[in-house]
């Protein structure tokens, strides 16, 4: 298992008073409850994909790892653009709120994922201070050579 990092900040879900700066369509409840059944699902599909090919594959590749970073990437995409349809619709009501709050968990847990296999080892909450300073000197070229 990947080292921990920093926990992602909890997410609110933006009350009524927030504006939307984002280009918005208005789409109804149910297309996008629709839409959020399928965004679920997809996760679901994805999660085996990545269980087959990233976390129980010990002989993972970089092009593993990138299309994990690329599909969790999509998913953080897609399922935040649906929360913010979901609670911009003229139709939103208590339900839509839920069907938004389940999601938001959902990318929460791709966010937190996405840090913990994607993030540089500097943000390893877990590693001692010691071995980031020297991880941060290996990645700027300054390696001190020992006579042997």
């Amino acid at each position: 298992m990947p080292a921990t990092v920093r926990p992602f900040p909890s997410r609110e879900v933006c009350p009524p008073a927030h504006v939307r700066w984002q280009e918005s369509r208005a789409l109804s409840v149910q297309l996008v409850r629709t839409q959020a059944a399928e965004f679920l699902a997809e996760v679901e599909h994805y999660r085996t994909l990545f269980e087959k090919h990233v976390y129980g594959n010990p002989n993972a590749t970089q092009f593993d790892y990138q299309q994990h970073r690329m599909c969790l990437a999509k998913l953080i995409f897609k399922g935040d653009q649906l929360a913010i349809n979901l609670l911009q619709s003229p139709e939103a009501n208590a339900e839509t709120r839920s069907v938004a709050l389940d999601i938001t968990a959902q990318v929460e847990e791709l966010a937190h994922t996405f840090c913990e296999y994607h993030a540089p080892v500097t943000a390893a909450m877990d590693l001692p201070a010691s071995f980031q300073t020297a991880c941060e000197e290996l990645k700027n070229g300054q390696v001190v050579k020992f006579d042997l």
